[in-house]
């Protein structure tokens, strides 16, 4: 019987340890009183991965070694940061991801636009449509992704590492 009981405190032990360790990578930040929030000091290194240029959308080897990344300070809603201005068709639209923000959002465009996200931040971004349209895989900091928007719609997208990071692209004739 001493023996069962010994198996089973070992046994939550274990699981209230591998409880602790996932809480604590999964900790949320919390805001001051401004509504900023105070980002952790250490850092996360992530291995190297492939990146989409944005100089004929060719797959390239990002780095040759590990790149260490901030983890995202929390947002609590998207930001819009300015009145879309509409760009001609065939013409270029740059889209800046700094300070864990997407600039301009929304931004409105004409059908046949190739929209280029650059990623300025220290951390990796994804550009991922919430319909599935587009993709980019991780972006590290002075990396881009380019997709042509070839429909007319609204199309919003998101950071798949921060998922508080959210954008929307409005495709007009």
């Amino acid at each position: 019987m001493k023996k069962m009981l010994v198996i089973i405190i070992a046994i939550i032990v274990v699981i209230l340890i591998g409880l602790g360790v996932w809480f604590w990578n999964v900790t949320v930040e919390i805001g001051t009183a401004d509504g900023t929030t105070n980002p952790p000091s250490d850092e996360i290194s992530f291995p190297p991965v492939l990146q989409r240029t944005d100089a004929g959308g060719e797959i390239v080897p990002a780095a040759t070694s590990a790149t260490k990344v901030s983890p995202a300070p929390a947002q609590k809603t998207p930001a819009i940061t300015s009145a879309a201005s509409i760009i001609p068709q065939d013409a270029r639209a740059d889209i800046t991801i700094a300070k864990f923000v997407f600039t301009p959002s929304p931004l409105t465009i004409r059908k046949g636009t190739t929209v280029v996200w650059t990623n300025k931040d220290d951390a990796m971004h994804t550009v991922s449509s919430d319909s599935g349209l587009f993709s980019s895989g991780s972006i590290i900091k002075g990396n881009s992704y380019s997709f042509t928007f070839e429909k007319t719609g609204t199309f919003p997208y998101t950071c798949g590492f921060h998922l508080g990071m959210q954008g929307v692209v409005e495709v007009i004739e």
